[in-house]
């Protein structure tokens, strides 16, 4: 065997140990990522909400662009005593171009979420007007930048880019 054969076998042998050591490496990365993704820590109600729906609700759930507000008299007028309706309509049209990609229990907390700040379990007078008929209503109010962070603002990106293209 002449010393330039040897070599090239030697430099095969040193490339096959280390993409060896790289396939070794990936390998464990993927199960560590796996891992993670079994064990991650669920995101709490305003981060969920945050993620998922307030680049068209808006922040604070009054809604934007794209949505309707989620906490107005007419809302809770509509919902009210019907959480399972609720909860069955959030869950099966909601993301309007993703429905159904969330866990069932985020759609329970989401649900539970936008009944609490409508307060649905509160008895209303039937006899009052809709939210837009009352004397001096202007409409949606701004919302203060309550859960403005990267995950949201790349949510609302995302879905600015989806539109645009349309």
């Amino acid at each position: 065997m002449s010393d330039d054969s040897r070599h090239k076998g030697e430099a095969i042998v040193r490339m096959g140990g280390s993409s060896g050591l790289v396939a070794r490496c990936a390998a464990a990365l993927l199960l560590i990522g796996i891992s993670a993704a079994a064990h991650a820590v669920p995101l709490g109600p305003q981060a969920l909400y945050a993620a998922q729906c307030s680049s068209c609700h808006g922040d604070v759930m009054e809604g934007g662009q794209f949505g309707p507000s989620l906490k107005s008299r007419d809302f809770a007028n509509r919902w009210r005593g019907k959480h399972a309706e609720l909860l069955k309509y959030i869950s099966t049209s909601m993301p309007p171009n993703s429905s159904g990609q969330l866990s069932d229990g985020d759609y329970a907390i989401l649900t539970k979420m936008v009944a609490d700040a409508n307060a649905l379990d509160r008895a209303v007078d039937p006899n009052a007007p809709p939210e837009k008929e009352r004397v001096g209503y202007l409409g949606p109010k701004p919302a203060p930048q309550l859960f403005r962070d990267a995950t949201s603002e790349k949510a609302k990106a995302a879905q600015a880019a989806k539109l645009a293209a349309l």
